[in-house]
């Protein structure tokens, strides 16, 4: 069902391990003493390959940094690269598909990575962000002024774990107590309590790097830490999942897609530190209907296979699969529902304002858990629904009974 070919990932190069180091840290030598325009220091490093960097120009212009020197953040990041050798010590290991493992790096270290990315020295790069829309390029500058000021204690250690089903629920087994839902009808999942859901693409990050303004990319600019995690996952398998633990958020964004918007910096009350698990929706293909049964076993292993991170804490999800994919979010919210129940965690499920699905939703919980409703009973009915109409709150109720 999917596709089994997939880009194996290499270990990033070190900026100091470059063959052109010499050349690249006399220019970061002039961004941290000012000698260069902050324009002309990424036309240097670049060769002049890299257009303009209209985005960070306008970031630094913002009422968010106007009366900041913009050039002295650009040459702290440049300072930091400088200092790589020491600050990032070991090259990352790629934990590869089907690999279980963890990767446990510093704050310090995430903070050399994150500055190799914003000048491009790294294949995968800010460049593209701070050539367009100053949206994300304030995130990361907030990042750099957290750092800068000492707000963030480098020495702290951060994790990047992969996780793997070893084995299957039976889904029909009897007696499974649904899980309590609580229903959060305001703010994203990551202002909420718990264990943070990114929606993920099956590479983790997503669109984070072109400019893409869902979930995913969300979450990412407004915990930049995040972006690490895009050198250290490979692919995700169906049955795998990626969970970071201890990442800061420092910026806070509003709104989705085209209508996201700039928030402004981060208090004591949303800074985290955030444990995230990263879980991908399946987009069906094209022979497929969401609703068939293979679809549905393959995203309630994978959720069930998120909600078994190794933190005791609910997790706070909601329409996962919803946005780019265009899922159905009944059918999405029922199959969490049942994965959660399986793995013994209580949810924090948010619908972001939606005050139609919220009362829908809350309406089928409270019908379902009033009749003790188990697990396997929602899961057999689940299979039965008609995949032609999507109203599969009202068809499970039919099929159980339930007025």
């Amino acid at each position: 069902m999917e596709v089994t070919g997939y880009v194996k990932m290499q270990p990033v190069v070190r900026p100091c391990d470059r063959r052109d180091w010499g050349e690249v840290s006399a220019v970061l030598e002039k961004a941290v003493s000012g000698d260069l325009a902050v324009e002309e220091v990424f036309k240097e490093l670049q060769k002049g390959k890299v257009g303009d960097v209209d985005g960070l120009k306008e970031a630094l212009e913002s009422e968010w940094f106007r009366g900041c020197d913009g050039g002295g953040l650009v040459g702290f990041a440049a300072s930091v690269v400088l200092e790589c050798e020491e600050r990032w010590p070991k090259q990352l290991k790629v934990l590869k598909r089907k690999e279980l493992g963890v990767v446990i790096m510093t704050r310090g270290e995430a903070l050399c990575v994150i500055s190799a990315m914003f000048f491009g020295l790294l294949e995968r790069n800010y460049l593209e962000i701070l050539s367009s829309s100053p949206l994300f390029t304030l995130g990361i500058l907030q990042y750099f002024h957290a750092a800068s000021t000492g707000a963030i204690t480098l020495s702290h250690p951060i994790f990047f774990h992969r996780i793997r089903t070893t084995t299957t629920p039976l889904w029909d087994t009897p007696g499974i107590p649904l899980v309590p839902i609580h229903i959060v009808s305001t703010g994203g999942v990551e202002d909420s309590e718990g264990v943070v859901a990114d929606f993920a693409n099956k590479n983790v990050g997503g669109g984070y790097l072109c400019g893409g303004r869902a979930q995913e990319e969300i979450l990412f600019a407004g915990a930049v830490e995040c972006a690490v995690s895009m050198f250290i996952f490979e692919e995700l398998a169906a049955d795998e999942v990626a969970f970071f633990s201890g990442m800061l958020r420092h910026s806070v964004y509003k709104g989705y897609g085209f209508n996201l918007a700039y928030a402004g910096p981060t208090d004591s009350s949303n800074k985290g530190p955030l444990d995230i698990v990263a879980f991908d929706a399946l987009e069906p293909p094209r022979t497929m209907s969401a609703f068939d049964a293979p679809c549905i076993h393959r995203d309630l292993l994978k959720a069930y296979t998120a909600f078994t991170v190794p933190s005791p804490d609910p997790v706070s999800t909601g329409n996962w699969g919803c946005g780019a994919f265009f899922g159905c979010r009944q059918l999405k919210s029922t199959i969490q529902w049942i994965a959660a129940s399986h793995a013994h965690r209580q949810l924090y499920y948010h619908t972001f304002g939606d005050s139609e699905f919220t009362a829908s939703l809350q309406g089928f919980i409270d019908k379902l858990t009033a009749a003790n409703v188990t697990a396997t009973d929602l899961y057999n009915s689940l299979m039965r629904i008609d995949a032609r109409r999507n109203c599969v709150f009202e068809q499970i109720l039919n099929d159980l009974q339930i007025l």
